[in-house]
């Protein structure tokens, strides 16, 4: 019994070391960044306050005027040579005043501070959109990256074996110095394209790192029911573009930024009314009757200044925000079309690949290797095949980043996903 408990020890702590790295390792679908992204990212956690404040203040704007209350004492009675005078016989002045907004400026500013609230919540939306789009790219890209890697490896690792070989043979006399720097000049461009690669790929998975708020390697996990998803057979080009128009939240901005300056016109207006300042005041003994009470009523004359400017200034904002609601209009729709044209490209070049193109010239590039080694083609003849094996992967795989995030930009220019299983 203590011997297999031993036993189970031992396994434990040779399995401990890889449990920490897979805790320290995320393994990341499309659907799980998406739902890591909304629940970690923090620069949403923060911006999400800022819908917050904007209600706050649309409920501070309909909070009336606080009372103002003053009181005058008798500092010093030279008939009576008291100081402070102010008991039965003193002197004391009591006063209340409350201003009142009789032109209606209050609900106007608050109408004007939920328009804020609406602009705040599309700003959310927003942010969701272009940090979206952002996490989709470079997870994609990612992917795929590492596959054109992982070939590189392989490659390199065979290039390095036969390498090796071709030394041994070169310090035996039976090949030309030639032939071995040949094979290790290519051996330093592969190596060197695939650090180049990886440092695409670090900067990729720090982007998704920072996104999905967590510090732990990323290993992105894409499945077949991933990629079949984006088929562009069923999309109305129409639709997009009326889709684009009504969802977009950047467009909606602008929308709610125009209906906000037509608020803000009639805010300004009666503003240009002055408020109404009534209370209520006590005299003990300073007016023509002992205690004296009465009302008071005032208000500003306007006569010079009848927030004029400021209601002119409203009025180039409304024209300002009526064109900046045009230009952003029809931003939209170049945009989607844009995207359109450029996902057909994409779908029509991916479409010219033969299905079985892949597996033909991994077979080809075996083949080839497999007789390079055995002397039955020449050097030539092999760094042809290698090198065109190499750049056609790597161009297979862009190839396919690119057609993804065709479909991802479609679907970022319109406001919303198009291509969900």
């Amino acid at each position: 019994m203590r011997q297999s408990g031993r036993y189970i020890a031992s396994f434990l702590f040779l399995f401990l070391p890889s449990v920490i790295w897979a805790q320290d390792t995320l393994f990341v679908s499309p659907r799980t960044a998406d739902s890591l992204f909304l629940a970690k990212n923090l620069s949403l956690l923060a911006n999400k306050y800022e819908i917050d404040i904007n209600k706050a203040l649309v409920k501070q704007e309909k909070i009336w005027d606080n009372p103002s209350f003053s009181a005058e004492l008798n500092l010093y009675n030279p008939t009576a040579n008291r100081w402070f005078d102010v008991g039965k016989n003193g002197q004391t002045i009591y006063s209340i005043e409350q201003v009142i907004k009789i032109a209606g400026q209050r609900n106007k500013a608050a109408k004007w501070a939920q328009e804020n609230v609406k602009i705040s919540e599309f700003e959310f939306l927003d942010l969701i959109r272009n940090l979206k789009f952002s996490l989709h790219q470079n997870l994609y890209s990612l992917y795929f990256n590492k596959q054109t890697i992982h070939t590189y490896s392989r490659q390199l690792g065979l290039l390095d074996t036969i390498i090796k070989a071709y030394d041994i043979q070169f310090q035996k006399g039976n090949i030309p110095l030639k032939e071995t720097l040949r094979l290790k000049a290519i051996f330093y461009q592969l190596n060197n394209d695939k650090t180049n690669l990886q440092n695409q790929i670090f900067e990729q998975e720090n982007a998704i790192r920072i996104l999905l708020g967590t510090t732990s390697s990323i290993v992105p996990v894409i499945g077949d029911e991933e990629l079949v998803k984006y088929n562009n057979s069923a999309i109305a080009k129409d639709n997009l573009v009326k889709n684009a128009l009504n969802n977009r939240p950047d467009l909606k901005i602008s929308q709610t930024t125009y209906n906000q300056s037509v608020i803000n016109l009639e805010w300004q207006k009666r503003q240009g009314v002055p408020d109404l300042r009534i209370g209520g005041l006590y005299d003990q003994q300073g007016s023509y009757i002992n205690n004296y009470s009465g009302i008071t009523l005032g208000m500003d004359l306007p006569v010079f200044n009848r927030n004029q400017s400021n209601v002119k200034i409203a009025k180039f904002q409304i024209a300002k925000s009526a064109y900046t609601l045009q230009n952003d209009s029809i931003s939209v729709v170049s945009q989607v079309n844009m995207a359109w044209e450029k996902l057909q490209r994409a779908e029509n070049e991916y479409r010219k690949i033969d299905a079985d193109f892949t597996s033909q010239f991994d077979i080809i590039n075996k083949g080839i290797t497999e007789n390079f080694v055995k002397r039955n083609i020449s050097i030539l003849e092999f760094v042809d095949i290698f090198e065109a094996y190499n750049e056609t992967v790597m161009q297979l795989n862009t190839m396919k980043i690119n057609r993804i995030l065709a479909y991802e930009e479609l679907s970022y220019s319109v406001g919303e996903e198009l291509f969900v299983r």
